[in-house]
Parts: structure tokens; C-alpha cells; sequence
């Protein structure tokens, strides 16, 4: 009854989208033919009127306010007690004690902490190993594997660690890479595209798994000539 007098106990809706008129006109073709369309539908709406009253904004903003307040309350449901807050103070005040040494005491102790530093310095090792080798499905299984239990933060630090490691122990493997990209010919050089993508000081990791490139006998001067005139040649016109 409410939809068709677009009221509630006599009291109107406040559409946030006003009810919409629509006309559609749809064909079907009897013929089996490849090239022709099986349904030609035409729909054709005349308004769309979309408004937003000061009460529903209000809704909307506290209806926001109980998501936020859910998701965060989701994070400690795993220590919450299964009794009401009523008569059972102590309970909840252990729950409360528990949440903050569990969130925010216990993963700063040493135990986690050394346990963070050598799941940090493996994934550092493993993505040197990468840089000068190349991946082989076992290594990327391992490194797919630490990076489950680090965050993006970390990741991205001991991938800089890693450079940074083998640019002071194997300096000459350390070559710096024009800004530009070198096209679909970067595969002479056997690039794998492990590089920096800072225009000012991009640079790239040469190991063993640079060897297969035909191309790597090439002094530096006659590299970058080959790779001018075949950015020539890949640029456009």
C-alpha cells in the first residue's frame, strides 16, 4: 500500500531518487542470422531527479559513524565476554586489560620483535638473491611466503635495503638507466625489468641473470648508441 501512495501512516516519502518514468521498446528478431542482433532494446528515461534532505545527511553521517565504530569494535570481538556489562564489571574490565596488552603492548615485545627482524632480513636476502639470479618458482614461492606476513611498508623498505646492499658490496653491477623507457627491445639486454622509476636516479641491478642478453659484451658507450637508435625506431612516426 505504502508504494502506491508513497507514504507511510500518512506520512511522505523523502526519496533521495525520485521515482523514475521509463519507456522501453524492445524487438526480437525471428531470423538466425550471425550479423544481426538477436534483441534490439531501446530505453528511453525522461528525468532523474537525485536530492538529499538535511535529515537523510544526517542519517547518512551517523549511519557512517556505526560502520566505523563496528570495524573497529570487530578487531577486539576475539577477547570480549559473553556476558552483559551488568553485574559482570570485573569481567569487562579484564576484557578492556586484555584488548590493550594483546593490540598494543604485546607486538611491540622483544620476542615479536626479533621475530620481525629475521622474517625482515630473510625477505632481504631472498629479493638480493633475485636481483642478481633471477626468479626460479621456488624462490618466488619463498619470497611470496614472507611477504604474506609483512605489510607494504616493510616490503618496499627491504626491496630499497636490498639494492642498497648490493650497490656497496658489488658496486660494478650498479648501472644507471635513462628515464626513458627502451620499448619491447629492452629484451636484447635480458632485462627482466627489476629497476627504479626515479627520472633522476633510476638505476638497475646487473647479475647473472642479465648474462643471456646477446648483447651484453657491449661496452657502456655502444649500449647507449644501440639503445638510442632503437628507441629511434620503437618511438612513434
Amino acid at each position: 500500500e505504502g508504494l502506491k501512495t508513497f507514504s507511510i501512516n500518512d506520512e511522505p516519502f523523502q526519496f533521495v531518487l525520485q521515482p523514475v518514468r521509463c519507456k522501453v521498446k524492445m524487438r526480437q528478431q525471428m531470423k538466425r542470422e550471425a550479423r544481426v542482433p538477436g534483441l534490439l532494446v531501446d530505453a528511453v528515461i525522461k528525468d532523474a531527479a537525485l536530492a538529499l534532505s538535511h535529515r537523510q545527511y544526517v542519517a547518512l553521517t551517523e549511519l557512517a559513524e556505526v560502520f566505523t565504530f563496528v570495524n573497529t569494535n570487530r578487531r577486539f570481538l576475539k577477547y570480549r565476554p559473553a556476558v552483559p556489562l551488568k553485574r559482570h564489571a570485573e569481567e569487562w574490565w579484564q576484557y578492556a586489560t586484555n584488548a590493550i596488552i594483546q593490540e598494543q603492548i604485546r607486538p611491540f615485545s622483544w620476542e615479536n620483535i626479533k621475530k620481525h627482524r629475521s622474517i625482515y632480513k630473510e625477505y632481504t636476502s631472498l629479493y638480493m638473491k633475485h636481483l642478481l639470479e633471477g626468479y626460479t618458482s621456488e624462490l618466488e614461492a619463498d619470497l611470496m611466503k614472507l611477504e604474506d606476513t609483512l605489510n607494504l611498508t616493510n616490503i618496499v623498505l627491504a626491496r630499497m635495503h636490498a639494492k642498497i646492499k648490493i650497490s656497496q658490496d658489488e658496486p660494478s653491477l650498479v648501472h644507471p638507466v635513462e628515464p626513458s623507457g627502451a620499448g619491447w627491445f629492452s629484451w636484447l639486454w635480458g632485462s627482466d625489468g627489476v629497476s627504479v622509476e626515479d627520472e633522476d636516479d633510476a638505476v638497475d641491478i646487473v647479475g647473472s641473470r642479465r648474462k643471456n642478453g646477446p648483447f651484453t659484451s657491449l661496452t657502456e658507450d655502444e649500449r647507449r648508441q644501440l639503445r638510442t637508435a632503437l628507441m629511434q625506431m620503437d618511438g612513434p612516426g
